[in-house]
């Protein structure tokens, strides 16, 4: 016979459950646009991507939202259409940012 334990505890972490990942998430996407995003977008933006953006793009992979969020920036933050950065190295950039970003994360309220 196979003896059963008893589960005492299960933690699940659904992405931004436990840690607010998604502010440095944000900031992290515009850092990767660089010195093609106009200073001035970057501080209107605070660090943080406009619903606009963030409901089309939420759930998809990086090859999915990379282009997304390339568009957005040409049509609405002047980021010039004709010298765009690459998806793997936009992808790269970001996941940098990231990484560097990450030890300011915070605890869900």
């Amino acid at each position: 016979a196979v003896e059963m334990k008893t589960i005492k505890a299960v933690i699940f972490d659904l992405d931004g459950t436990l840690l607010d990942t998604e502010a440095l998430s944000d900031t992290a996407v515009i850092l990767a646009f660089g010195e093609k995003l106009p200073s001035d977008v970057k501080e209107r933006l605070g660090g943080r991507l406009p619903w606009e953006v963030k409901k089309q793009i939420l759930g998809l992979r990086g090859s999915e939202w990379v282009p997304i969020v390339q568009k957005y920036g040409e049509e609405h933050w002047g980021v010039a259409k004709d010298d765009p950065l690459p998806l793997s190295e936009f992808w790269d950039s970001w996941e940098s940012n990231l990484n560097d970003l990450c030890p300011q994360v915070s605890a869900c309220p």
